[in-house]
């Protein structure tokens, strides 16, 4: 019997008794006006507790404004609560019916409710905030200090209301959010309301830090309610209103497990969290549904669909929803089959998409299943013709086969494939053959892709075969870096057992009790003194403001694993109460002074994001994130682990004697998720900057050194290196090179583009590897793909992106001004602004503009001025444009095509220049060039075989003439790996996103999200 929907239901005879709800301390109704319009009247019969009050943004009483039974909250007013509400009280609920009208577009930081005592001054405080994201935090002390935060698995809806619900347990100290009754967060404080030393900073809408310019909040309020209790699930389903429980239901409805196909009885669901489900069939000969929820199948003679019906009826003292919960199922019931058909059918079920017009490599089925009948068979493959389809053989973690396509230079080639299905149900193998016709290389670029969800993604190649490896032990793989497939190792499944030790001696915290959600940003490097590939992997624990983190050194013989632990490497959250358990006074002396460490403002960070690379026979790690910044010491290549004898002065801003070379950073700003790479003349360090979230103005910037340990500069000329904090994602310093923008060619609107490792490939191209996230307001707004774009080299230095990911290689060869000619869609890389939500309109989305390069040399339309062709570079210069096109100044740029998205062939202007953008932080003076990242594309008919190419053209282009990179790192590759080791770096996140990595799923965090900065 198939049992079906158990993960999402109760049995009847778990149903609770009857649920009370205790009366709330206080209970505000704002859906009207009352008296005056400035006050609200708490409704509580008998409690001590008076009115709500308006209160303009000078602190001077308001009157309100109501429409949609609310009070609306346009960021000029807030409410103040009367003082002590949570005076003694360890457990807590808090409940509050809003609609939030936006996340933080205006950068400043915005909280929708507050209790306890102000930040600054008081010792404690709890608040749910709707900055970049929805999240809380709880503190017993001031200014931050010691602050349990984390963020919900999804936002506050900006169109709708919602009830949210924050509880804390007095004993366990377990808080948690809930929106409309679904559980979206949750962690272990540090501290209970209890602890609060003051509570006279009570407000709906305003800053736990009041003065200090963060924004109030924009959105609408029907309801607020406070409980001394924390509220069980069950009781906050009955503090629902209507379309509060429709929510609810529609939630738990949408997890009922029904079978799309089944061949035997299975049982279904009666039963959800809140509700009892009752079931009708559109055919009961076929499928058969009893009260218990026991399906019934009779095979018909014929595949037959059924649907089965749900409807949803909530528990007693819940609301009715505001509209009936059902949700329909069809379900195949397949006609009986004997084996001779069973075998014709699994052959059948066999297919290769897109076979009779080939022109990338293939992922291949590594197994085929009949569902409806529960028979599944393992696939195996052979070629006819190993020249042009070659079979890559899978490792045991494969989720699929490889096989690598060389197209032939001209004429299409046939070639078929052989596949042989094994299994027992079905007796001898069965065999079929797939005939493929693979196009010539002048038929044009492969436009297909397989996708997947890799947080932080680095990239490694050996023997063909390109390895992203990232946070949450999500791990895939591609021969082509367009179809990707994900695979397992021995990290996949025994983790814990792996990290153990180390876990517990240092990171585990009681606000972060699981590995699982804080393996972050591995980072691959192939070590030639070792013979091994080593893995930086970051054990983050968190916390506040020590973060207790360590990177962690692992070992394979082959990408694909096993991998075995070796040992720390470096830490991050040490104080004098617990150094001992650390390398620190090894590294600086007994008895050390370790002051600066406890300031993030200072050299406090947190040990994440392993960026490791030789120069020349030297062996270093950049490594470190918000706070104090980014950091690089050198590395004992026998070992791969710190290298003792090298030891640094500690010199503010520019070294440590225990994190070695400030690279980046400082001072509380953003940036994280080192990167480097070799090119030319030049180090390139990316990093990214921003909140890592769909919203949070996650973006990739670069600067470059002529020395590996710095100091680093941006186009401008302006230092990596902070000396005072600002907000970083508002001011041009590091060269942003992807943005959010609306273009021509594209597939879809990108945001939060970050995470990144920059990665050479043996011909010398370099590629930017990197997660996005995607501009929308309804579904996952979490969800993150990897996406992989093209770096080329600007005519004045820099890795700039082609405008489009990688769809085949991109083209770069000589072109004339009539070539060049033409209309436009430009697109600049604004580095001041970024999408903080709303639609593909929203604020922070750059769309296309249309500027025309004339073949007389003017430039017109959204931008005018003028432009010439030298060589390979082209110069524009820009006197006057649009409001919002954001171009002024000189701009050169590189030239190439490119197959876009949408798999039409565009030329591409990729470059740097502009004198718009000007701020460039408060701890320089600004140089005044104002320069930014910027592209133009435009359809153009793809290149003939006879075009020049650009393969022997004498320029200095950091490859020699068979195009392999001219790294200048010294490092031995490893036979079958490219000549960097195969990687640059990656980034980490808090973002909880797949259990193993053959889920690929994308979820945002419940109770695993660490955000990397806390307000100070």
């Amino acid at each position: 019997m198939l049992l079906c929907g158990l993960g999402a239901s109760l049995t009847a005879s778990a149903v609770a008794d009857e649920v009370t709800v205790p009366a709330p301390i206080v209970d505000y109704d704002f859906t009207s006006a009352q008296g005056d319009g400035t006050a609200v009247r708490n409704d509580v019969s008998g409690s001590t507790f008076g009115d709500a009050r308006i209160v303009a943004a000078d602190g001077t009483s308001a009157e309100g404004t109501w429409q949609d039974d609310a009070l609306q909250m346009e960021g000029d007013r807030y409410v103040r609560l009367p003082d002590g509400i949570l005076k003694g009280k360890a457990s807590a609920t808090v409940s509050v019916t809003v609609r939030n009208d936006q996340f933080n577009s205006s950068g400043a930081w915005t909280y929708l409710w507050q209790l306890g005592g102000t930040g600054q001054t008081a010792k404690g405080s709890w608040t749910a905030s709707t900055h970049t994201s929805l999240y809380s935090s709880i503190t017993s002390k001031a200014n931050g200090d010691g602050e349990t935060y984390f963020s919900a698995s999804e936002n506050l809806s900006m169109s709708k209301f919602q009830t949210l619900t924050a509880t804390i347990d007095g004993t366990t100290r377990e808080t948690k959010l809930y929106i409309d009754g679904r559980l979206v967060g949750s962690t272990v404080a540090s501290a209970t309301p209890a602890d609060f030393q003051a509570h006279d900073w009570n407000v709906i809408g305003e800053s736990r830090y009041p003065g200090v310019g963060d924004a109030l909040f924009h959105g609408a309020i029907r309801s607020f309610a406070v409980y001394d209790e924390t509220l069980t699930q069950d009781q906050i389903a009955r503090t629902l209103d209507a379309d509060g429980v429709s929510a609810l239901l529609d939630a738990q409805a949408d997890a009922l497990d029904v079978p799309s196909s089944a061949n035997a009885d299975f049982t279904l669901a009666t039963r959800t969290t809140n509700a009892s489900v009752s079931w009708t069939s559109s055919d009961a000969t076929t499928i058969e549904v009893a009260d218990d929820g026991t399906a019934a199948v009779t095979l018909p003679s014929e595949d037959t669909t059924v649907t089965l019906t749900a409807t949803l009826t909530p528990d007693s003292g819940i609301a009715d929803p505001s509209e009936p919960v059902v949700r329909t199922f069809d379900v195949l019931v397949p006609k009986a089959l004997d084996r001779d058909a069973l075998r014709e059918a699994m052959a059948a079920a066999l297919t290769v998409d897109g076979s009779e017009n080939v022109k990338g490599d293939l992922l291949l089925p590594r197994t085929v299943s009949l569902d409806a009948y529960g028979i599944s068979g393992d696939v195996t493959w052979t070629s006819s013709d190993d020249k042009v389809v070659s079979i890559v053989a899978p490792a045991p973690g494969d989720g699929s086969v490889a096989a690598k396509v060389t197209r032939p230079a001209s004429g299409a080639a046939e070639v078929t494939l052989t596949a042989t299905i094994a299994s027992e149900a079905l007796g001898e193998p069965v065999v079929k053959t797939i005939d493929l016709l693979v196009q010539a290389e002048s038929a044009g670029d492969d436009a297909g892709h397989a996708r997947v969800t890799v947080h932080d993604p680095s990239i490694i190649k050996s023997d063909g075969v390109y390895y992203s490896f990232g946070s949450h032990r999500a791990w895939a793989k591609s021969t082509d870096l367009q179809h990707w497939q994900y695979f397992e190792n021995n990290l996949s499944r025994d983790y814990e057992e792996i990290f153990a030790d180390i876990w517990n001696a240092w990171p585990k915290q009681d606000s972060n009790p699981d590995v699982a959600g804080n393996m972050w940003a591995p980072e691959i490097i192939w070590n030639p003194t070792m013979n091994k590939w080593c893995m930086y992997m970051s054990i983050n624990g968190g916390g506040f403001p020590y973060q207790k983190s360590v990177m962690t050194l692992l070992t394979a013989d082959s990408l694909d694993g096993d991998w075995t632990y070796v040992g720390p490497v470096i830490y991050s959250g040490f104080s004098a109460a617990n150094a001992s358990a650390t390398d620190v006074y090894r590294v600086l002396g007994e008895g050390a002074d370790l002051t600066r460490y406890a300031s993030l403002q200072d050299t406090g960070l947190n040990m994440i994001d392993a960026s490791v690379h030789y120069d020349g026979d030297e062996l270093w790690m950049a490594f470190g994130s918000w706070f104090g910044g980014i950091w690089m010491v050198r590395l004992d290549p026998s070992t791969g682990l710190r290298d003792y004898a090298t030891t640094y002065p500690t010199v503010e801003n520019v070294s440590d004697g225990y994190y070695g070379h400030k690279l980046a950073g400082g001072h509380g700003n953003s940036g994280e998720g080192a990167t480097m790479i070799h090119q030319g003349d030049y180090w390139y360090l990316f990093l990214s900057y921003g909140g890592l979230s769909q919203t949070g103005g996650y973006q990739i910037r670069e600067f470059r050194s002529k020395d590996i340990e710095g100091p680093y500069v941006d186009q401008n000329g302006n230092p990596a290196v902070y000396t005072s904090s600002f907000d970083d994602t508002k001011v041009n310093r590091g060269l942003r090179i992807l943005s959010s923008y609306d273009q021509p060619g594209s597939e879809n609107v990108k945001t939060a583009q970050g995470g990144n490792s920059v990665f050479a490939d043996e011909d010398g191209t370099v590629y930017n590897v990197f997660h996005t996230r995607f501009v929308r307001t309804e579904g996952n707004l979490e969800e993150h793909q990897v996406r992989v774009q093209q770096l080329v080299m600007s005519p004045d230095g820099w890795l700039v992106s082609a405008p489009y990911e990688k769809s085949g290689a991109v083209r770069q060869g000589a072109y004339d001004a009539a070539d060049i000619a033409g209309e436009f869609d430009v697109v600049v890389h604004d580095p001041t602004s970024y999408y903080a939500g709303g639609d593909a309109d929203a604020a922070g989305i750059y769309h296309a503009r249309k500027v025309t390069l004339a073949a007389d040399g003017t430039v017109t339309g959204a931008a005018r001025g003028t432009w010439t062709l030298d060589g390979d570079a082209v110069t524009i210069h820009i006197e006057e444009s649009d409001e919002g096109v954001l171009m002024h100044g000189d701009y050169t740029a590189a030239v190439g095509e490119q197959t876009a998205e949408d798999g039409t062939n565009r030329l591409f202007l990729t470059g740097v220049g502009g004198d718009v953008f000007t701020a460039v932080g408060s701890d320089v003076e600004s140089n005044g060039n104002g320069a930014a990242a910027f592209w133009a594309t435009r359809a153009y008919a793809a290149s003939d075989d006879g075009k020049d190419d650009g393969s022997d053209d004498g320029k200095d282009d950091g490859k020699d003439d068979e195009g392999a990179a001219d790294k200048g790192d010294g490092q031995s590759a490893r036979p079958g790996a490219t000549a960097d080791g195969g990687k640059s770096a990656l980034s980490a996140t808090g973002a909880p996103i797949a259990g193993i990595a053959m889920t690929g799923l994308a979820l945002a965090g419940i109770g695993l999200t660490l955000m990397r900065r806390r307000r100070a």
